[in-house]
């Protein structure tokens, strides 16, 4: 027997055989799964074109929307700072005229004007006092311990009215 017509050569002959069919048949099998993606692809585009149309679209919405809302954000923190600005001007106002009815026409004698640092240190604790008993509190302290009446006001008796700390600094006038 030849090793040709043996069993195992025949199936290796065989194996070989079925190899070549299917490297032969593995190029053509290729190209057809390419063509069939290329025209699913070409059935698909126009759905994908508006797809890809529409969330632009939707991107340009959405930013357009975020640009307005952030302009309005913009304009009522503006809004707001203005309208602090306002009330923390009226409240000293106030308390500036609250004292100066307080010293009455003429600046007690003696008395010398505050120091720059104390006026700053004032504004900036009484500017927020938007009731009348604060404002009245503060206009005694900014009159000073000049009359009987403003003895009584101490620091912590602003504090506790005001809910807040207030500078001692200003009671250690100088």
């Amino acid at each position: 027997m030849s090793e040709d017509t043996s069993m195992p050569g025949m199936v290796i002959s065989a194996v070989k055989a079925v190899a070549e069919s299917a490297k032969a048949l593995a190029e053509p099998a290729r190209l057809a799964i390419e063509k069939l993606a290329v025209g699913a692809g070409r059935l698909y585009e126009p759905t994908h074109v508006r797809r890809i149309a529409m969330a632009n679209a939707d991107k340009k919405f959405i930013n357009a929307i975020g640009k307005e809302d952030l302009a309005v954000l913009q304009e009522t923190a503006e809004n707001r700072a203005r309208y602090r600005k306002l009330r923390q001007e009226t409240n000293l106002q106030l308390i500036a005229d609250r004292a100066s009815r307080l010293f009455g026409e003429e600046t007690p004698a003696g008395s010398a004007a505050p120091a720059d640092e104390w006026v700053d240190e004032f504004t900036d604790q009484s500017k927020d006092a938007s009731t009348d008993e604060l404002r009245e509190l503060w206009a005694l302290v900014c009159c000073g311990n000049k009359t009987r009446r403003c003895r009584s006001t101490t620091y912590s008796t602003v504090s506790k009215r005001h809910g807040r700390d207030v500078g001692k600094k200003l009671f250690a006038r100088s």
